[in-house]
């Protein structure tokens, strides 16, 4: 009985040994997946850091992008307006060139009129010079005549 009980004995210290070693792994292994979620929970942090980043720089990018589409959209209006205003200007100039051509027109009619009025004028004063003289020849003819008779 003693050696049986010397030998429990001898299997019950290496169970206690199997058991501390055994425990000790487990030690081990809840240190290591200590350590392992420490990293992991740094991973995550860090991926957050990574996403927070992410997203301030992609709604940075979404206001500039804004911005810029704002800033395009209010020059594209102005160019726009400067456009109509041009046409407009246009418009108003084509009026007035056709105003002056149809004055200018006017001023040709009444040039050419005022030139056969001249020469109508002209003629009618080439008419009554004609007739002065005419008369005044026929009254150089009768004084004359009339001196002729008399010293004659």
């Amino acid at each position: 009985a003693d050696e049986q009980l010397a030998r429990v004995k001898y299997q019950l210290n290496d169970l206690r040994v199997s058991h501390n070693g055994v425990k000790d792994e487990l030690d081990r292994t809840k240190m290591r997946n200590a350590a392992l979620r420490r990293e992991l929970t740094d991973l995550k942090a860090a991926d957050t850091v990574a996403i927070i980043k992410l997203k301030a720089q992609h709604t940075k990018d979404l206001n500039n992008d804004a911005f810029t589409l704002k800033d395009v959209r209010h020059n594209l209006e102005m160019e726009q307006k400067a456009r109509k205003e041009m046409e407009s200007d246009l418009v108003a100039a084509r009026k007035t060139a056709e105003k002056l051509h149809q004055s200018l027109d006017g001023l040709m009619v009444d040039m050419v009129k005022a030139g056969q009025s001249l020469d109508l004028i002209a003629n009618k004063a080439k008419m009554k010079s004609k007739e002065k003289t005419d008369k005044l020849s026929h009254s150089d003819a009768v004084v004359d005549r009339a001196i002729q008779k008399k010293g004659g």
